[in-house]
């Protein structure tokens, strides 16, 4: 059986993690625990070790780290296109009911780019 390779973990993710450690004066340990991870998981992702947690455990490290938006977090480890973080910045404070109006929206939208695809070919 051949070893999975490890996914690299992209230098602005472990930097961005260890300057907010660094400003807040949070342990490993307490980071890790925080967000549900053990802490000889998250030192083995910084080291390059481990790659990436799961999209949800990195909000959770965002959240516990006060990295506003949590996205910033997800960008770092190159989960969100770039062209998509200025959306998520403004929208990082709507409520439920106005991310579901902003979501019909882009629904609509893409409905009819797809139309018009279909009807120019």
């Amino acid at each position: 059986m051949v070893a999975k390779p490890i996914q690299e973990v992209p230098e602005g993710f472990k930097k961005l993690i260890r300057k907010q450690m660094d400003a807040k004066r949070l342990s490993i340990r307490r980071v890790a625990f925080g967000a549900g991870l053990d802490p000889a998981t998250l030192s083995r992702i910084l080291g390059g070790l481990q790659g990436l947690p799961t999209d949800e455990t990195i909000t959770r490290l965002a959240g516990v780290l006060g990295i506003d938006p949590p996205t910033t977090l997800l960008h770092e480890a190159h989960r969100v296109d770039e062209r998509m973080m200025p959306l998520l910045r403004v929208t990082s404070d709507l409520n439920a009911s106005e991310l579901e109006e902003l979501l019909k929206v882009a629904k609509q939208i893409a409905r009819e780019r797809r139309s018009k695809k279909r009807k120019g070919k």
